[in-house]
C-alpha cells in the first residue's frame, strides 16, 4: 500500500491561497499548552533524527560505545557530493558531563569530559529523513559517532558554532569564563558529585606546535577552555583549537567569503563583538583579533586591536586569553549578551538575547553603551544611567561590514493590533537565526531562548513563572529579509517547542527544502520523547516552494526494523510495519489510548487533527487524521 501527494497541484493551491508575500503555510494555532513541537499542518513534516541518551555512539578515539550526551545546540549539515538529499549532520552537545556519573545525561567514561559533538549520517528515503549506518565496530553497525575533545584538552561547553567556506565545522566554547579550578556555573574543575561538573582532570596543558604565539605555552587547565575548536564533520573528528581567535564566552564564529574576516560574537554581560582576520585565507590558526567600537553619534565605528605581533608571545597570550577585558578597558562597545548570526543581502543579523538584569557593570554612566542598546534603554528605561536595567525581550542587530554601520534591526516584545494584543506573538530572547530562500523571497529564521517568563515574553494566559524548571515555551519565526524596518508584527510563527524546550541550531539543506533543528533541554516530565533533547528534520518546504519535480512522498509495508505507520493522512485504519506495543498521543501530549501487540488499528474514533504514535521501544511516527 502506497500514498502519493500530487505536490503540483498542491502547490500551486497554495500560491493562490496565500499569494508571494507572505508564507504559504497555514497559520500555527497558538495553543501552548503542550508537551509535544508544533508546525503547521500539512504539507510540513518532521522526523525525528536523535533523541539524545537514547541514541548509542561509537567513539573512535577512545573505541568504545556511549549513549549520546545532553542538550543539543548547534546544527550543521555536510552534504555528500552535494547533495541535499544525503549528507553527515553534526551538533553540539552543550550538557557539561562528566563520563559516567550520571547517565541519564549521557556520555560515556571514554567520552571526554565536558562538552561535545555528535556526528551521523543521514539520507532521504521515501520521502523521508533516516539515520543510515556509516560503517561497523565488531560486527556491530555505527549510526551515530561520538567527536572526542581530548586531543584539544578538552572543551567546556559547546553550544553555538558554524559551518566554513571550505567545508568544516567551527564549534564555539560557552558558558563563562572561569578564572580558578573553583566551582563556576555547576563545573567543578577538581571533580565532585555528577552532572554539571565536567572536567577531571586539572593538570596543567601544554599546547602542540601549530599554534602560533601560544605554540610550546603551558596553560592551566582552566586557561585551555572557552575557544572555537575547528572539527571535520565527515570523519567526526577534531582538527585544531585555534587560539588566535581569543578566549571569552564564545556563542558563534562567521566566517565571510573571503575566507579570512572572521565575526565573533559574545553570549556575556557585557558582551562585546569580535573581528578575526586571518593571515592566510582558510587558515584560523593566526592573524590578528579586534573588538568592535561604535562612533559617538551611532553611526558607523572602528576597530579596537587585541593583540600586536611586536609584542612577545607571552603579552599576546595574555591578551588573547582575556579579550574581553582588554577590548573593555579600550572603550569597546558593550552589548547584552550576543547569539547566532547569519549573513543575508551583505549584512550581518545578530542576536542579542537580552537579559533579566544588566548588572552594575553595564549602567555606569562612565561606560559606553552600543547605538542600539543605549536607544533602547533610553526609550523604556529613561533612569537608565542610574538604575538596574532589563533588558527582558532583546532583540536582532543589524550590521554592516562594509561601513561598520550597527543598527536595531529587530526588537523584541509582544505584538499588537492596535491595542490589543495578538495572542501567541511574543518574540522573546530571540538566540538562533539562519536564512533561507523560498520562490525568491529571503526569509531570516529566528529561534528563541527565554530568559523568563514574566512581562508577556510568554502568554500571560497560560500563568507560567519560571522557565528554570520547564514552564516556559520557545517559538519559532520566519521574517521577510526584505523589510527593512521590521516589528514583532511582521514576524510568521512557524513552531512552537515543548514545554521548557529552547529552540536552536536551525540549519538549511542546500537546496532549502529540509530545515534540521535541535529541541533542547526540554522540561523531563514531559511525555516521551519529548522529555530529552531531540533532533529532527522538518520537511514541506519543496512543496512551499512550488517544485515542478514529481517529488512523490511514499510509504510501503516492509521488512524493516525501523518503525513505519500507514496511510498518513488516514481516516479509519492505520497500519504498522511490524507486531508492536502503541501509545496515542493527542498534539497537546495528552495520551489517548494503548493498544498491545498490534499491527493495525481502527482510528476512526479520533477526530481531525494531528497525533502521535509511540512504540514500546520509544519510536515515535507522526500522524494526521482527515
Amino acid at each position: 500500500m502506497k500514498k502519493i501527494y500530487l505536490t503540483t497541484l498542491i502547490a500551486l493551491l497554495f500560491t493562490a491561497s496565500y499569494g508571494q508575500t507572505s508564507l504559504p503555510f497555514a497559520p500555527l494555532d497558538t495553543n501552548f499548552r503542550t508537551q509535544t513541537v508544533r508546525v503547521p499542518s500539512y504539507p510540513m513534516d518532521f522526523d525525528i533524527l536523535c533523541i539524545a541518551t537514547d541514541c548509542t555512539a561509537y567513539d573512535a578515539y577512545s573505541n568504545t560505545w556511549g549513549k549520546v550526551k545532553e542538550w543539543a545546540d548547534f546544527t550543521s549539515f555536510a552534504p555528500i557530493n552535494n547533495s541535499s538529499d544525503s549528507g553527515y549532520v553534526v551538533i553540539n552537545n552543550e550538557m557539561i558531563v562528566r563520563g559516567n556519573d550520571n547517565p541519564t545525561f549521557g556520555g560515556g567514561d571514554n567520552f571526554g569530559d565536558g562538552g561535545g559533538m555528535t556526528q551521523f549520517k543521514v539520507k532521504k528515503i521515501d520521502g523521508r529523513w533516516k539515520v543510515v549506518p556509516q560503517g561497523t565496530n565488531n560486527g556491530k553497525p555505527i549510526y551515530y559517532k561520538n567527536i572526542n575533545f581530548t586531543p584539544v584538552g578538552l572543551t567546556i561547553a559547546n553550544c553555538g558554532g558554524w559551518k566554513t567556506p571550505w567545508g568544516t565545522v567551527l564549534t564555539a566554547e560557552e558558558w563563562g569564563i572561569p578564572n580558578n579550578l573553583s566551582l563556576w556555573h555547576g563545573v567543578n574543575f577538581q571533580g565532585g558529585d555528577g552532572i554539571n561538573d565536567g572536567i577531571r582532570d586539572t593538570s596543567d596543558y601544554t599546547v602542540p606546535p601549530g599554534h602560533g604565539v601560544f605554540s610550546g605555552a603551558t596553560l592551566k587547565r582552566f586557561q585551555n577552555m572557552n575557544y572555537i575548536v575547528e572539527v571535520n564533520p565527515v570523519t567526526a573528528q577534531v582538527i585544531k583549537k585555534h587560539y588566535a581567535m581569543g578566549r571569552f564566552d564564545h556563542e558563534q564564529a562567521y566566517v565571510m567569503p573571503d575566507q579570512k574576516t572572521v565575526y565573533l560574537t559574545d553570549d556575556a554581560t557585557p558582551a562585546v563583538f569580535f573581528k578575526f582576520v586571518a593571515n592566510t585565507a582558510g587558515d584560523l590558526s593566526s592573524g590578528i583579533l579586534y573588538a568592535y567600537k561604535q562612533n559617538a553619534n551611532g553611526i558607523g565605528g572602528t576597530w579596537i586591536q587585541i593583540n600586536d605581533p611586536s609584542h612577545s608571545p607571552a603579552r599576546q597570550r595574555d591578551s588573547l586569553m582575556n579579550a574581553r577585558a582588554v577590548a573593555l578597558r579600550a572603550g569597546a562597545t558593550m552589548g547584552i549578551r550576543h547569539e547566532w548570526m547569519t549573513y543575508v543581502n551583505g549584512k550581518l543579523y545578530i542576536c542579542e538575547t537580552g537579559n533579566n538584569n544588566t548588572g552594575d557593570n553595564l549602567y555606569n554612566p562612565a561606560k559606553k553603551f552600543n547605538g542600539q542598546l543605549e536607544y533602547h534603554l533610553k526609550q523604556k528605561f529613561p533612569n537608565y544611567a542610574t538604575t538596574a536595567i532589563q533588558d527582558l525581550f532583546g532583540r536582532v542587530i543589524e550590521f554592516d561590514p562594509v561601513t561598520n554601520h550597527m543598527r536595531s534591526y529587530l526588537e523584541g516584545g509582544p505584538a499588537t493590533n492596535g491595542n490589543a494584543l495578538i495572542k501567541g506573538y511574543h518574540l522573546s530572547n530571540p538566540d538562533g537565526i539562519d536564512h533561507v530562500t523560498i520562490n525568491g523571497k529571503t526569509w531570516l529564521v529566528i529561534q528563541e531562548d527565554l530568559n523568563g517568563s514574566s512581562h508577556g515574553r510568554v502568554p500571560a494566559y497560560l500563568g507560567l513563572s519560571n522557565c528554570n524548571t520547564g514552564g516556559c515555551f520557545c517559538e519559532l519565526y520566519f521574517l521577510d529579509a526584505s523589510i527593512q524596518n521590521p516589528t514583532v508584527n511582521d514576524l510568521k510563527l512557524f513552531m512552537i517547542g515543548p514545554r521548557g524546550v529552547e529552540i536552536t541550531g536551525a540549519v538549511f539543506t542546500p537546496d532549502g527544502k529540509t530545515m534540521f533543528v535541535n529541541l533542547q533541554h526540554p522540561n523531563t516530565a514531559n511525555v516521551a520523547p519529548w522529555n530529552r533533547s531531540i533532533t529532527v528534520a522538518v520537511t514541506g518546504f519543496n512543496i512551499l516552494m512550488n517544485d515542478n519535480t514529481t517529488d512523490l512522498t511514499t510509504s510501503s509495508e516492509d521488512n524493516s526494523s525501523s518503525f513505519k505507520i500507514y496511510p498518513n493522512p488516514a481516516t479509519r485504519e492505520l497500519h504498522f510495519n511490524k507486531v508492536t506495543d502503541v501509545a496515542i498521543y493527542d498534539n497537546l501530549g495528552n495520551r489517548i489510548r494503548v493498544e498491545r501487540e498490534v499491527k493495525e488499528i481502527n482510528i476512526s474514533d479520533l477526530t481531525p487533527g494531528v497525533y502521535f504514535i509511540q512504540t514500546i521501544e520509544n519510536e515515535v511516527q507522526k500522524l494526521i487524521v482527515e
